[in-house]
This record gives C-alpha cells, structure tokens and sequence, in this order.
C-alpha cells in the first residue's frame, strides 16, 4: 500500500508524505487543493486579491502584510474564509506540510506565544549589494560570516552569492528554526 502511495506521490498524482507522522494520516487526491491552501498564504499582492479575514485580526493582517508575520489565529482565520478548509485537522495538516516545505517557519514571543513567519512576503531591501553587481539577479543576498570577525555592510555587500529563487527563503526558515529551539533565545528579527 505505502509503496503504491509513494508511487503516486512521485508521479505527482497525489500528495502523501510518510513523515512525519502527523503528516501521513492525510492524503491529497488533488494537489491542486494543497496549493490552493497554500496561496492563501503565500500570494503576490500584484496579482492577487487580499484574504478575508474576520475583523477581530485586522491588526495581525497589517503585520501580515508588511512582514509576513502570522498569528495562529489569522493564520486559522484565513483558512477559515474557503469552505473546503473549515475542518481543523485540515488546518493543521496545511500548517504541518507549510513548516516542513519550510515555507512557513514557527518561533515564540515575549508572551510565549506561536508566531510565524512566512519569509516569501517578507520585502527585502537588498539595493546596496547590486550597486556594483553585474548579475541581474535582483532577489536577496545571504552573507555568513564564519571568521570570527565583524564585517561591515560594505564589506558584506562585497561578499554577496546569489541563491535560486526560494532558497533564501527557506534558509531564512532554518536559521530561525534553528535559533529559536534554545529556551533563552530572542525573537528572531529580519531585516
């Protein structure tokens, strides 16, 4: 059964992961439905409407906006604006399957509250590395400095690789994911 599931799976027929557990109970028999779920999320505000919301998260969907930080609460909300994705294990599945595609990456606030970040609507203002680039790649610049020493922005900006379109993204999720699993770490800041 599993190896027919797999089978699928990898012919893009149907949508099924083996792991983590939480995820394999649920099997998408049109992808399409997943992505749908999805692009409530992730969106291009050029191209698409923005999600309905009830009134109460007004504020969370300004913050939403501006910097991709998501409540669990808007979060369910939004999800909540499509019939087809009222029922909350649906919900949680959309979540379980966003984290691990690491397009969707959870910390905790002051508060100890779930906050997420979704790092694709997240505006990165990177003009100061492509000043001197010849490339046309106009995306984020990621820069890790393992010297040991501070490096200036100019010095940085000197430094710059260019990553494939959503790479940067998900190693956004990972530094964070990464960062906050220690009890005493901050809140992570992008920028």
């Amino acid at each position: 059964f599993y190896e027919m599931l797999e089978f699928f799976h990898q012919r893009g027929m149907i949508t099924y992961f083996k792991y983590p557990a939480n995820l394999s109970n649920i099997i998408v028999i049109q992808p399409q439905w997943l992505i749908d779920a999805m692009t409530l999320l992730i969106f291009d505000r050029q191209h698409h409407s923005l999600p309905e919301v009830d009134n109460r998260y007004k504020d969370d969907l300004d913050d939403f906006l501006e910097g991709g930080i998501l409540t669990e609460d808007l979060m369910w909300s939004i999800w909540s604006s499509k019939k087809d994705y009222l029922d909350v294990e649906v919900k949680r599945f959309f979540k379980g399957v966003m984290l691990k595609m690491l397009l969707l990456c959870s910390y905790r606030n002051e508060e100890n509250k779930a906050i997420y970040l979704v790092p694709s609507l997240v505006h990165f203002d990177d003009g100061h590395a492509m000043e001197n680039s010849k490339s046309k790649y106009t995306g984020p610049s990621f820069v890790i400095d393992c010297s040991g020493e501070y490096m200036t922005k100019k010095e940085a900006s000197e430094l710059v690789c260019y990553l494939p379109f959503g790479v940067f993204e998900r190693l956004v999720c990972l530094c964070i994911s990464h960062s906050t699993a220690y009890v005493d770490s901050m809140e992570p800041k992008v920028d």
